[in-house]
């Protein structure tokens, strides 16, 4: 059977068109997606498709449920056929624990990399959040990384008696400059790698780590377990991220006890939310406001 190709530059009729951005949803469906010359970005959500051959897109973003480990989609599916990236946006779950080989592929033209990951497991969670450190590596010129996580898992805080927390061996990056952690509940695989980013980065300006999932996977399935989660979170990230800070670049976002146990879980994270209790605040400082 034949593969079916649609061409990002060729309308049905035939008529050429320049594009220089696609975006594919699920009634697109072909079989393999053709990376035509000159096209700059792709969108796409829906099955995993292979993107062939090798193109020359700069700003890629995926969503797929069929994606059950992102590091098993970076390191085969994207370096071959997208060389030349400079942002990726992956969304995805992290289902099972995969063993990568020792020599990882390089995104040398790697500037932005955004992760939007859901941690799934009906008992006890098998992946490690640790295994994501090797990105550093494979994106020797990244400037800024996003790991955006949502767990919806059992929940428990690092503490001492879970075991010594590993270190890698030191592998220092010159580029890094920004780093975005949502989702951070202060357990031990994620305090790990977050101190992991914070001794390698040599020219780090900015990391913010923040407790709530701003990326959960449905809002509506916050339960007052992850309220407490958040609360964890801060305490672990006070703990221990603020002692390997020396250079003043960590952002911890608070939440305290009262937060949660006066506000649903889903109110702290909820855009809609968020932006009200904004312009909440801001009515109530300025007399004249009739935003609320």
């Amino acid at each position: 059977m034949a593969k079916r190709k649609r061409s990002s530059k060729e309308k049905p009729n035939g008529e050429k068109v320049k594009r220089k951005r696609q975006k594919l949803q699920l009634s697109d469906l072909p079989m393999e997606i053709e990376l035509n010359s000159g096209l700059k970005a792709l969108e796409y959500e829906g099955p995993l498709i292979p993107l062939a051959p090798p193109g020359t897109m700069t700003n890629v973003s995926v969503k797929s449920s069929d994606i059950s480990s992102a590091l098993v989609y970076i390191s085969t599916e994207s370096p071959s056929t997208v060389p030349q990236l400079e942002m990726l946006t992956l969304k995805c779950e992290e289902l099972e624990r995969v063993t990568l080989p020792e020599k990882h592929p390089k995104f040398i033209y790697l500037r932005h990399l955004r992760l939007e990951i859901t941690f799934y497991s009906l008992k006890k969670r098998s992946t490690d959040v640790l295994d994501f450190a090797p990105l550093l590596e494979a994106a020797p010129l990244m400037e800024k990384l996003e790991f955006h996580m949502w767990m919806d898992c059992h929940h428990m805080r690092y503490r001492k008696r879970h075991g010594v927390l590993r270190s890698l061996p030191l592998n220092p990056h010159s580029h890094l400059k920004l780093v975005d952690i949502t989702g951070f509940y202060g357990q031990k695989d994620q305090l790990e790698l977050a101190l992991h980013i914070l001794r390698n980065s040599l020219v780090l300006e900015g990391m913010k780590i923040d407790p709530k999932p701003m990326v959960a996977a449905d809002t509506k399935y916050l339960t007052d377990e992850h309220g407490r989660s958040f609360v964890e979170g801060y305490k672990v990230g006070k703990k221990y991220l603020h002692k390997a800070d020396h250079r003043g670049v960590l952002d911890l976002i608070k939440v305290r006890s009262r937060d949660v146990e006066n506000t649903l879980a889903y109110k702290l994270v909820s855009p809609f939310w968020i932006e009200l209790k904004r312009n909440t605040a801001y009515a109530k400082a300025d007399p004249l406001c009739n935003v609320c």
